[in-house]
C-alpha cells in the first residue's frame, strides 16, 4: 500500500511570510512536494545547452562529499525513456557515465533511451540559498528578478490577466530503498517520473493540466500516477509486499 501526504514543510513557510498566505493562495504556488533533478531539455538550442552544462558543473561540485552544500543534493543514476522525444534531449552525452540504453532495457512504448548520472535537488536547497543573499544585503543590486508566476495576475503594476496555471499533481511515497531516477517522456509533452529524495521519500509524477484551476488532489489522478510509475519502475513497490519479491501486473 502506498501512502501519500498533504503535510506542508515548515521550511517553505520560513522563506519569507509564507505563513501569512491563505491556503487558497498556496494552491496557486509551486509547493515543496515537487521533485527537482538536473536533466537538460535544451534540445538544439546551443546557448541553453551551454547554460545547462555550466549550471550542472557547479551543482555537481557542490554535491561532492564534504562540500558545505552536499546536503542540498543527491547524486543518482538516471534513466530517460523517449517516446519519439529524443530530439528534445540533445546534449545529454556530456553527463557523467552517459550511455545509450539497449532495446531490452526500454520501458514499453519507448523507442530509445539514455542512462547517466545526475543530481537531485533536496528541499533544503532553498533555505541554503537564503544565506548567501543575506551576506550581501548592503550591496545595491544591479537588477531584481521577480518570479511571480501565477501571482503576476494580481501583482500591482503588472496585473497580467493572460497568465494561467499549468497544474501539476504528484504522489509522495516513503520508499528509502529507491536510489535512482527514471522518466518516460511522451510525444504529447507529458512525463511519468520517479524522483527520490535523500530523506527516503520519493516523488511520483506527474500531470500537466493547462489552465486547470482545481485546488485539490484528485483521487483518480493519484491512482493513475501510481499505475504509470509502477509500469516504468516496479522497484518502487516494497520488496516485502508479496512472496517472491516484486511483481507487476
Amino acid at each position: 500500500m502506498f501512502t501519500w501526504r498533504q503535510k506542508e514543510y515548515r521550511f517553505y513557510q520560513s522563506l519569507g511570510g509564507m505563513s501569512a498566505i491563505s491556503p487558497q493562495m498556496r494552491n496557486l504556488m509551486s509547493m515543496p512536494y515537487k521533485g527537482a533533478h538536473h536533466v537538460s531539455l535544451a534540445g538544439g538550442d546551443m546557448r541553453q545547452q551551454g547554460m545547462d552544462r555550466e549550471t550542472f558543473k557547479v551543482m555537481w561540485e557542490m554535491s561532492e562529499p564534504n562540500n558545505p552544500a552536499e546536503r542540498c543534493f543527491m547524486r543518482i543514476p538516471q534513466q530517460e525513456h523517449f517516446c519519439g522525444t529524443k530530439e528534445a534531449y540533445q546534449g545529454l552525452d556530456v553527463m557523467p557515465e552517459f550511455r545509450e540504453m539497449r532495446q531490452e532495457e526500454l520501458t514499453q512504448g519507448a523507442d530509445s533511451g539514455a542512462a547517466f548520472n545526475t543530481i537531485r535537488l533536496t528541499p533544503v536547497y532553498l533555505p541554503y540559498l537564503i544565506h548567501p543573499r543575506e551576506r550581501f544585503t548592503s550591496t545595491k543590486p544591479d537588477a531584481i528578478v521577480v518570479c511571480a508566476g501565477i501571482g503576476a495576475r494580481n501583482l500591482g503594476g503588472v496585473e497580467d490577466k493572460d497568465v494561467y496555471p499549468v497544474r501539476g499533481q504528484v504522489v509522495l511515497i516513503r520508499a528509502p530503498w529507491v536510489k535512482f531516477g527514471r522518466t518516460k517522456s511522451e510525444s504529447d509533452d507529458t512525463w511519468t517520473y520517479v524522483i527520490p529524495r535523500r530523506s527516503g521519500d520519493v516523488i511520483l509524477g506527474g500531470t500537466k493540466g493547462v489552465n486547470d484551476w482545481y485546488p485539490s488532489a484528485r483521487p483518480a489522478t493519484i491512482d493513475d500516477i501510481i499505475s504509470r510509475t509502477l509500469a516504468i519502475a516496479p522497484e518502487i513497490a516494497p520488496p516485502f509486499s508479496r512472496e517472491g519479491g516484486r511483481h507487476l501486473q
